[in-house]
């Protein structure tokens, strides 16, 4: 049985920052290393796109896997893997899995041929093997590394009284008993938050966690309120 000709699509991509660059270059190369090798070129892809832009990056890989799609090419060719992506290794790594596993397309990249997946099927399951457990291991590490921040930024918070997070801050101790004054007197959420420099939730929060809304004492200060004696506040 004669075993089917690969088909083959020719990606050539050119930032758009690539002033002068044709995706022509990449894709005359691609076309003499596919009559060499006996595909049949299906499609070809020029792109003028950046990678580096995380929206342009999404659309290169959306108009790949668009283009694989309709042309039903088995075997993705580039001139080099950062004309596909541009990321960390894991994160290639799981692209040109996500073709092999789930496409059935085969990747042939010219300049780095330790990429490729069209060798034969030992070779192909090794190196899907490879890019899985680097994945994984990216994707534990990068959780350590956020956890580790989180925890960093919490002890700041503590050292520094009041710090950045996120978008809002932390309340001091001040704040709290602040909070806990104006909110006795009457004084609205929104008013209180704009008096006090902090953002609505963490007023809202702080007058939530307090034990009585006309209270003596806020439970985390041990000081006594200074407002109930000032029904409107100064």
């Amino acid at each position: 049985m004669v075993s089917r000709m690969t088909r083959a699509l020719l990606l050539g991509r050119v930032s758009t920052a690539d002033k002068g660059q044709d995706p022509e270059n990449q894709l005359a190369p691609l076309r003499e290393v596919a009559r060499r090798l006996g595909w049949e070129v299906v499609g070809e892809l020029p792109l003028a796109l950046s990678a580096w832009d995380e929206k342009e990056a999404r659309q290169v890989w959306a108009a790949v896997l668009a283009r694989l799609r309709d042309t039903k090419a088995d075997l993705l060719a580039v001139w080099a893997t950062d004309r596909l992506y541009r990321e960390d290794a894991p994160g290639v790594f799981e692209k040109i899995a996500h073709l092999e596993k789930h496409l059935g397309v085969r990747y042939y990249s010219l300049q780095e041929p330790f990429l490729c997946t069209g060798e034969d099927e030992r070779q192909r399951q090794l190196l899907l093997f490879l890019f899985a457990w680097l994945a994984n291991w990216e994707s534990r590490r990068r959780s350590e590394r956020l956890r580790a921040a989180a925890s960093a930024r919490r002890n700041r918070a503590g050292d520094q009284g009041r710090a950045a997070w996120g978008r809002g801050k932390m309340p001091t101790a001040s704040d709290l008993e602040e909070i806990v004054r104006l909110r006795a007197s009457g004084a609205s959420l929104r008013a209180i938050a704009e008096r006090v420099g902090l953002s609505l939730g963490a007023v809202h929060k702080a007058v939530h966690a307090a034990p009585d809304e006309h209270g003596a004492a806020d439970a985390r200060t041990d000081r006594p309120s200074r407002g109930g004696g000032d029904e409107h506040g100064a």
